[in-house]
């Protein structure tokens, strides 16, 4: 991997990201990817859990190999989103802090947001890192981050942060929040005071909140999703 790495070569695809801007037309926007950082590519792309552990230990200088290979590519990929179109950049990290610690998570992913996400930001970019699982132990790591947008924040039991936590964690953060799979299912009164309550915690001042549905769509999404959109607009009013 290091070897693919070193013979990688990035290439602008302005173009094909204008197209789709177009297609979307005013009712979407398209998302740069830019892809996880370094040490999440090793851990989710190419290791998995169980092996990441085992080569952290067994082939730790390998490793640190192939991150320094995979950052110097990481850094070009930046170079070329800060030149091109496109305003919102997602960093798709699926970071759940079990998988790594704050230890590892201060020393292989803090210094690379430092580093190059204020570049896209000069730009005029706002930055997201894809955060779905459980953040409590590197919360105070991730309020002095410089990313803008914390995308599929999401509460117990899929994570381990009520949606108040997150905003007195990081109150200077926009977020876009998972609805629990498991509250599709709820009654309409009790779906409402869940909305309100995730509402009132997530933006008090009324602003920097939205909610998502993340790679598992509810089952009675159809009967659910306008039921929800309906909840949201009562609070409008």
């Amino acid at each position: 991997m290091t070897y693919i790495a070193t013979h990688t070569n990035n290439l602008p695809c302005y173009e094909e990201f204008l197209a789709k801007d177009k297609a979307i037309g005013p009712y979407g926007i398209p998302l740069v990817e830019l892809g996880r950082t370094p040490m999440h590519v090793i851990l989710v792309d190419y290791l998995g859990l169980e092996n990441f552990a085992y080569h952290l230990v067994d082939f730790e200088d390998e490793m640190m190999v192939l991150y320094d290979a995979l950052l110097k590519n990481y850094r070009k990929s930046v170079e070329l989103v800060a030149e091109g179109p496109g305003r919102f950049v997602s960093v798709l990290e699926n970071f759940t802090t079990e998988t790594m610690g704050p230890i590892r998570f201060g020393k292989y992913n803090i210094p690379v947001y430092n580093e190059l996400f204020p570049i896209m930001q000069n730009a005029g970019k706002i930055i997201g890192t894809h955060y779905d699982g459980k953040l409590a132990s590197c919360k105070e790591l991730i309020g002095k981050a410089p990313m803008n947008l914390i995308e599929s924040l999401t509460e117990p039991p899929e994570g381990d942060m009520l949606m108040g936590e997150c905003r007195k964690a990081w109150p200077n953060k926009l977020f876009w929040s998972n609805i629990n799979v498991s509250a599709y299912n709820l009654s309409e009164k009790e779906l409402q005071e869940y909305i309100y309550r995730l509402v009132r915690e997530g933006a008090p001042a009324g602003r920097g909140l939205a909610f998502e549905a993340s790679e598992q769509i509810p089952t009675n999404w159809k009967e659910s999703m306008p039921l929800v959109l309906k909840i949201l607009n009562s609070i409008q009013q």
